[in-house]
């Protein structure tokens, strides 16, 4: 496709992407050595060919260049596998590690992230007025049996852990583990210290339960006291993506902070200190978030975007989107099996794919109207970009999506505003305790309305045929060549039977 030209950061991004699965699936731990000497011999010949600079030579570069990035995802993900591979012997002994993160209190039990010889381990300590007492940077010394993690339903636990850097579990008896001193923390530490006073402050201001959980996912992504009743009403009513720190949660934040140092953009000193304030508050921002996909995601467009405004140059929006996965999948492989770096990215992917065309469609010079209308625009766009990957993750579709998302999408900047001013000013928590329960009660009305959702679960191969009639439709819709039509007749037809075959054959 000719436009494919327009983004040369997705094309470099694609071969990554597919380097990574295929080995993921079918090489994650053997053929190290032979990935390893392909890519530096791929890489010397990219230099060769960069030094030539023969223009006939051009559909040669490009060939190595694509095969050279196949080659890396997958040297990438092997060495990933490499460095938590699981080798606990699964006898009791002695280990000696260092809390990581804040302890979580269960029933029975505290969890604690240990770091164990350069390995993290998931231990559960008998719960207890010492156990209770544990903080994150202690050192322990403690005697248990570790083991690679293991399944107790039908969701992957074992596979999720691994890929969370996390090889191995383990029990701790009472009275067989003591503290033996205190690690100085990190920065990511403390940011997470940052997020438990937060946290404590929320707590102070005596909300409901439901109105506490609710606030802290919505502003630091702390979800430990989401009810399953809570999470199941905001999944039904089509807005659970508020109670996740994603795009929508950054760009709230970027717009306060773009707001405040709008006098600083006049020169280009001032926006080169803009740029730095804002990229410093964002990290920070999502360091006390837990660093999860969707918010890295939306910090590196947001840096890419303001490093544009330095030069007042202007960025495709689908190049900043396919740069931020390519840094990020260099960074960590790992993220192109979450499930939150999926649907955030599919999400912002088929705004911008969809957004325009279906704006376009009605004409109104009415403010109100228009304003309506986006909304529409976007949480359609977002709900056919992530549509499929939410049935065969989640079997579950919303059916009045666009109604709740109509009166949540006004409400959680408001809520975001309210939450940094109570922060600040007292009086406001009266206000952000009211908009809070007013969002609880969107998302239980809504639940409760009739046929508010559906079962349908799609296979993982469905989800690909469902992606190709989706792309075929964009295609057809945009070009309207008589081609792109039998193209997308033919896609239509082939996806269609594959997966009413598929029922057919549970």
């Amino acid at each position: 496709m000719n436009d494919l030209r327009s983004y040369p950061i997705l094309r470099l991004t694609i071969p990554l992407i597919a380097g990574i699965f295929f080995t993921d699936t079918f090489f994650p731990v053997t053929g190290t050595m032979v990935f390893r000497v392909a890519a530096w011999c791929l890489f010397i010949l990219l230099l060769f060919l960069i030094k030539t600079q023969e223009y006939k030579l051009r559909w040669l570069f490009g060939t190595v260049l694509y095969i050279f990035l196949f080659l890396l995802g997958g040297m990438l993900v092997q060495l990933k596998w490499k460095q938590i591979s699981p080798n606990w012997n699964g006898n009791s002994q002695i280990y000696k590690g260092t809390v990581l993160e804040i302890p979580k209190k269960k029933a029975k039990t505290v969890s604690c992230l240990l770091l164990l010889n350069k390995q993290k381990a998931l231990m559960y300590i008998r719960k207890d007025s010492l156990s209770m007492s544990l903080k994150m940077g202690d050192e322990l010394l403690f005697y248990s049996k570790i083991h690679r993690p293991k399944n107790f339903s039908d969701f992957d636990y074992a596979q999720w852990l691994l890929r969370q850097g996390i090889s191995g579990t383990g029990f701790v008896e009472a009275g067989k583990w003591k503290v033996t001193g205190q690690q100085s923390l990190s920065f990511k530490q403390k940011s997470l210290l940052l997020r438990a006073k937060v946290i404590d402050l929320f707590r102070d201001w005596r909300f409901e339960e439901k109105d506490f959980a609710v606030l802290s996912a919505l502003t630091v992504g702390y979800k430990e006291e989401l009810t399953d009743e809570l999470r199941h009403d905001f999944s039904v009513a089509g807005i659970s993506h508020v109670l996740a720190i994603s795009g929508l949660h950054v760009g709230i934040l970027w717009g306060l902070l773009t707001l405040l140092l709008r006098p600083l953009k006049r020169s280009t000193g001032g926006r080169i200190i803009k740029w730095i304030l804002i990229t410093s508050v964002l990290w920070i921002y999502a360091f006390i978030a837990g660093l999860a996909a969707s918010i890295v995601r939306a910090v590196i467009m947001c840096m890419l975007v303001e490093l544009g405004h330095i030069r007042s140059s202007k960025f495709s929006s689908l190049n900043v989107l396919s740069a931020a996965a390519f840094f990020m999948l260099i960074y960590n492989p790992f993220y192109l099996f979450d499930v939150s770096f999926q649907l955030s990215f599919m999400a912002v992917l088929s705004i911008f794919m969809f957004y325009r065309p279906m704006f376009n469609i009605l004409h109104s010079h009415h403010s109100v109207v228009r304003y309506v209308w986006g909304v529409c625009c976007v949480s359609f766009a977002a709900q056919l970009g992530t549509a499929p990957l939410v049935m065969t993750y989640f079997s579950n579709f919303s059916v009045y999506f666009l109604l709740s998302n109509l009166i949540v999408a006004p409400l959680i900047p408001i809520i975001m505003y309210l939450a940094v001013g109570s922060l600040l000013f007292s009086p406001f928590i009266f206000c952000l305790r009211h908009a809070i329960h007013f969002l609880n009660n969107v998302a239980e009305w809504v639940s409760c309305l009739p046929y508010a959702s559906f079962v349908l679960h799609v296979k993982p191969s469905g989800v690909i045929v469902l992606y190709l009639i989706i792309m075929g439709t964009f295609l057809f819709i945009r070009y309207r060549r008589r081609r792109d039509f039998i193209h997308w007749l033919a896609t239509l037809l082939i996806g269609s039977s594959y997966m009413l075959f598929e029922r057919l054959t549970i």
